[in-house]
């Protein structure tokens, strides 16, 4: 999976045995992330807690199926989540709680019932 920033290329690593996402390689200044179709199942807590730079994070058709508190932590900088095709259907309440500069927050076509 490629990652793209301003001034830095690096990898982030997709885990495909398991699904998990792991970014501990990607550098620390890296503004944005782009993954998308990569059989991403879940985001550990903390993934991105090094990334504070980050301001648009793209995980489009993924395969996560839930978004647990912590998820986010230390993307105090984002302003664009895009989380849409996914499989989606729990959303731990505060889950978007670090995410205080966030301005789009895209949700569309997942399992997510009121």
């Amino acid at each position: 999976c490629m990652v793209l920033a301003l001034v830095t290329l690096a990898e982030c690593q997709c885990l495909s045995t398991k699904g998990v996402l792991d970014c501990s390689n990607v550098h620390t200044s890296t503004d944005r992330i782009f993954m998308r179709y990569k059989s991403i199942k879940s985001l550990p807590s903390g993934v991105f807690r090094r990334l504070t730079n980050l301001q648009s994070l793209n995980l489009y058709g993924n395969k996560i199926t839930e978004l647990r508190l912590g998820a986010f932590v230390g993307l105090g900088n984002l302003l664009d989540l895009n989380l849409g095709w996914n499989q989606i259907d729990d959303l731990e309440v505060g889950v978007f709680d670090d995410l205080t500069r966030l301005q789009f927050l895209y949700l569309n076509s997942n399992n997510i019932t009121a």
